[in-house]
């Protein structure tokens, strides 16, 4: 599919608010952070775009790592999605980058529950690793 998708069309009237919605901000102190509810806004818009399942292909298939959001999907659920796509394709995911995009893409147009159940996946992770975490009790004197 050829077009220009959300991201792009906000990113040449805002580069900055682009920035906050798909990858990370300098602070003032030098250091990078994530505007968390920029990112969330950022994820609805891909989630609706019609060059998702294109943005997804592309990303799962070049060897780019970073926390940008990409396809309405952080690093950390694509790499769960590339996991899913290369055991679809008989393949080690290490190896997805030699898969063909367009290959990548109509896989992916042909099953969109799978980027779902990424997104879902990892929100798991998260529930099972807060669930593990002992309570800290204030035992003894602060003082």
């Amino acid at each position: 599919m050829s077009g220009i998708g959300v991201c792009a069309q906000i990113a040449a009237k805002d580069p900055e608010r682009a920035d906050r919605m798909w990858g990370m901000v300098l602070g003032e102190d030098g250091e990078y952070s994530l505007d968390r509810p920029a990112r969330a806004m950022g994820r609805q818009l891909c989630d609706q775009c019609p060059l998702r399942v294109d943005c997804l292909s592309r990303a799962l298939v070049s060897p780019v790592r970073d926390n940008t959001i990409i396809g309405g999907l952080s690093y950390e659920e694509r790499t769960i999605l590339a996991r899913r796509v290369a055991k679809a394709f008989d393949t080690a995911s290490r190896r997805i980058h030699k898969l063909s995009q367009p290959a990548v893409r109509d896989w992916l147009a042909g099953h969109p529950e799978i980027i779902i159940c990424a997104k879902d996946a990892r929100h798991q992770m998260w529930r099972q690793k807060k669930q593990r975490r002992e309570p800290v009790s204030a035992q003894g004197t602060l003082f």
